[in-house]
């Protein structure tokens, strides 16, 4: 028996056991429910769930509701990407519930914010590509105030993990508790380019391709990266190329086995503190007016070498 068929079986008895057991929606919201065993292919109640993400995504998109939320309510393996138009809530707790993109060039997730003032969120969901293309989660767009959330989700196998190519001037972006790995290229690519507020990364752990975090345009209210690990990215652990001056600040985090650990080159302002550099070729660097300000509390012990490269300023604070 395959595993798709397997799958089939274990959500259709989670169907029956859950489907009378669930909280009642919110008078103001759109609750459609996703299921491994799913057949409806509109509407998509708990009682007869959606058969992809894509058909719970068509639905919510057509309801005129402050935040419509998708639930998976027993195990859901796709085969196939899907696209978030609307502000919406898109929840794996509790089950498995993911995609696997085994098509080239292909996103596990697209999610275009618009011009809206909406939050986006996805939660508990993994995506998994074939190994070389496509983006896990990729996002565009954003209106002023629009908030974006990507937590507890595990991406493996694509060219960037998360793509974000941001065009808002008030939003925010959020990722935390996330894994990412084996992406060829990047595991998370951030560009904006009209000063987007803020972007939060929080307890990530990237490993694999060539560069970890890559941060390009302008970012208004600055990066901050805590809590994270980023390991065997064969150019850079973070890459930092800003338009206009940004402050990076990266805390508690662990740089391992990279390329350089850290780059900060254009405008970029990196600052360091109580973080961990193991065995990477290089930790510090930069170019133009980069600059790496490293606190005293930084551990950088089995290094090839500190840096930095000759273009670049580190300074201590």
């Amino acid at each position: 028996m395959g595993f798709f068929q397997k799958a089939n079986i274990i959500a259709a008895i989670g169907l029956l056991l859950v489907a009378n057991d669930l909280p009642a929606a919110s008078a103001s919201s759109a609750w459609v429910s996703v299921s491994g065993a799913g057949t409806s292919a509109e509407g998509c109640p708990r009682s007869n769930p959606c058969n992809s993400f894509q058909t719970a995504c068509s639905a919510v998109s057509s309801e005129n509701t402050s935040l419509p939320q998708v639930h998976v309510i027993s195990p859901y393996y796709g085969n196939s990407g899907f696209n978030v138009l609307v502000p919406t809530i898109i929840d794996g707790a509790g089950t498995f519930a993911g995609v696997f993109i085994s098509d080239g060039g292909s996103n596990g997730c697209s999610i275009s914010m618009g011009s809206t003032e909406g939050i986006f969120i996805l939660r508990n969901l993994t995506f998994e590509g074939n190994g070389s293309t496509g983006k896990g989660i990729f996002i565009e767009g954003g209106g002023d105030g629009a908030q974006l959330i990507i937590e507890n989700c595990v991406i493996d196998g694509f060219t960037y993990g998360i793509y974000v190519d941001a065009s808002a001037s008030s939003s925010n972006i959020t990722i935390l508790n996330c894994t990412i790995t084996n992406c060829t290229n990047t595991g998370l690519y951030a560009a904006n380019s009209a000063a987007m507020d803020t972007l939060t990364i929080s307890n990530i752990s990237i490993v694999g391709g060539q560069y970890g975090i890559y941060l390009s345009g302008a970012w208004n209210n600055g990066v901050s990266i805590t809590g994270s690990v980023i390991s065997q990215c064969s150019i850079n652990g973070i890459y930092a190329d800003p338009d206009d001056s940004t402050n990076i600040n990266c805390i508690n985090s662990l740089f391992t086995s990279n390329g350089t650990a850290i780059d900060a080159s254009n405008a970029a302002i990196v600052i360091l503190s109580n973080n961990d550099f193991y065995d990477n070729d290089g930790v510090f660097a930069g170019g133009g007016d980069g600059i790496v300000q490293t606190a005293n509390n930084n551990r950088v012990p089995n290094n090839t070498s500190v840096g930095p490269s000759p273009e670049g300023t580190v300074s201590i604070i």
